[in-house]
């Protein structure tokens, strides 16, 4: 829309030499600042249509996961992906006496992180052990009781582009 009322303008201002109220201007000069005034307006419109792709992309995707490559061993897992919204993976534990796990992760994305917990499953509850957001590398340890539930959470709220790796090892 801004873009033909920009070329509207510039086609007046054309066909007039002077309009009246204005100071006078040379011709070429009036010329320039039109289509100054419409090349900006373009880009307007292709900014904010880029912005609203980018929202409609965000709202196609939302809560829900988008893996290009998902591997999960006896002791890791390991993704990439495009978008991680909402969703979590869960990797469930049990163990058949008190064993101390040492957890590491490292993530990296375009945009957003992702967040990793530690719950506990209580019957139908969850009691959170332990929770990390906003880092991209590190470790913790945690004590799993014998024949208890556990489950370990990937998590994330918008996050673009990225990959996760998480190892842990028992002791």
């Amino acid at each position: 829309m801004p873009f033909f009322i920009g070329v509207l303008l510039y086609m007046i201002r054309r066909s007039n030499k002077e309009i009246e109220g204005e100071h006078t201007m040379n011709a070429v000069k009036k010329q320039k600042i039109t289509l100054v005034v419409i090349f900006a307006s373009a880009m307007f419109v292709l900014l904010s249509g880029f912005a609203f792709l980018q929202t409609l992309d965000d709202m196609w995707r939302a809560g829900d996961i988008y893996l290009e490559s998902e591997q999960q061993g006896e002791t890791s897992y390991e993704a990439k992906f495009s978008s991680w919204d909402i969703a979590g993976k869960e990797i469930e534990f049990e163990y058949a006496k008190d064993t101390e796990v040492t957890f590491s992760y490292e993530t990296d994305a375009k945009r957003g992180n992702l967040c990793f917990s530690l719950y506990e499953r209580k019957g139908e509850g969850i009691r959170e052990l332990k929770e990390i957001c906003e880092s991209k590398k590190g470790t913790f340890k945690a004590t799993l009781k014998a024949n208890e539930k556990y489950v370990f959470s990937i998590s994330g709220l918008m996050v673009k582009d990225g990959f996760v790796k998480v190892n842990w090892e028992t002791k």
